[in-house]
């Protein structure tokens, strides 16, 4: 099973990519955040490596943009796929 993190700032592309994963058996959609500080403290409320497989992230996103928290996950959790 992989588990997933959303994280868009818009909740209704949130809402439509869990509709559209909801029909692939082996993805799970752990947690959702609408901005970059709510992605990295969903990460590292989840157990980085260890409670998620793979972030999927909007790069424009209020606050701590994407690009960021991408390259602070790919520093602190590298195993995650972002």
């Amino acid at each position: 099973m992989i588990r997933l993190l959303l994280g868009d700032d818009h909740r209704i592309v949130r809402e439509g990519l869990k509709q559209i994963l909801a029909d692939a058996p082996d993805v799970c959609v752990s947690a959702e955040a609408q901005n970059g500080t709510a992605v990295l403290d969903q990460v590292s409320t989840l157990g980085g490596n260890d409670g998620l497989d793979l972030v999927l992230l909007d790069i424009a996103m209020p606050g701590v943009d994407g690009l960021e928290v991408l390259q602070i996950l790919r520093r602190n959790t590298p195993h995650c796929r972002c």
